[in-house]
């Protein structure tokens, strides 16, 4: 990820925020009208085991994400994060389904600096992430074989991603220690194969791109950001 490392005052974008629950409440609502559409005597499966009332199911799972600037050209490392990923949902029918998801993803860069002259030496720069996505994802479900036991979902995905900074710098004539957080827009689509264990447990393992819009912080900013990531998920329907 690339970081202007200049200090900068804060500024809260209201643009940003109101595109962000307009987004939300448009996505609600277009999650609400699908349930309405959907018959309470439904065909049951692996996949979606009751035939009247709601198919519910809850998944966790560790995650990995691989986070790099927008920007061409920035001249930055990619940023490797780590993390846990929790989703609750409501199986619609055989071939849709929506879920909320919270994740929380830890990484770090750092980089090193020389310069010569009066003031000259060595200068550390030491960045630490903490990435909390929240997301409204809505699938399509499409079975790879007749019994439904495996399937290949699409699901794209829109919401807010809150990225909390802890910022190190250190240099023969300065240093500074801030910690700051912010959130930004969150958009992306992720593909996935589920695996219907049984009626109560399933298995799931993914990918996903999402975009992260730019975020300010107390001791500068950091570009959007293009993330990819993998999702090993387990199951259980209820």
């Amino acid at each position: 990820m690339n970081a202007c490392h200049k200090p900068m005052a804060k500024n809260m974008n209201h643009k940003r925020t109101s595109k962000y629950l307009f987004a939300a409440l448009l996505a609600a609502g277009l999650a609400f009208a699908s349930i309405a559409r959907a018959q309470n005597g439904r065909e049951t499966s692996l996949a979606v085991p009751k035939a009247r009332g709601a198919n519910l199911f809850l998944s966790v799972g560790p995650t990995y994400m691989n986070a790099k600037s927008a920007e061409a050209n920035s001249g930055t490392d990619d940023v490797d994060l780590y993390g846990a990923l929790v989703g609750f949902g409501w199986r619609i029918d055989q071939w849709n389904k929506i879920q909320v998801e919270v994740g929380v993803l830890a990484g770090s860069e750092s980089y090193t600096y020389y310069s010569g002259g009066y003031y000259g030496g060595v200068s550390s720069l030491n960045l630490d992430y903490v990435v909390v996505p929240e997301l409204f994802t809505y699938s399509v479900c499409i079975p790879l074989a007749p019994s439904r036991r495996c399937e290949l979902r699409i699901s794209p995905s829109i919401g807010g991603a809150y990225i909390f900074t802890d910022y190190k710098y250190d240099s023969p004539s300065y240093w500074m220690t801030a910690t700051d957080s912010d959130i930004a827009i969150a958009a992306g689509i992720g593909v996935g194969l589920t695996i219907h264990v049984s009626q109560r447990m399933f298995l799931d393992i993914g990918y996903r791109y999402l975009r992260v819009g730019k975020t300010e912080y107390n001791w500068g900013s950091l570009d959007a950001i293009n993330t990819h990531s993998l999702a090993f998920l387990v199951g259980w329907k209820f």
